[in-house]
């Protein structure tokens, strides 16, 4: 039961992680559109 718990904290971290860096990307992706967007109107 204790490894079941370790096995499943370990993936949770891991999954916050993809999370966190997935959630970084999206707000660089999204700044990134938005400065293209303002320094470029025809878009």
């Amino acid at each position: 039961m204790r490894g079941v718990l370790c096995i499943t904290r370990g993936t949770v971290q891991e999954a916050s992680v993809e999370i966190n860096r997935l959630a970084l990307f999206l707000i660089s992706y999204r700044k990134e559109r938005l400065t293209q967007q303002a320094n470029d109107p025809k878009r």
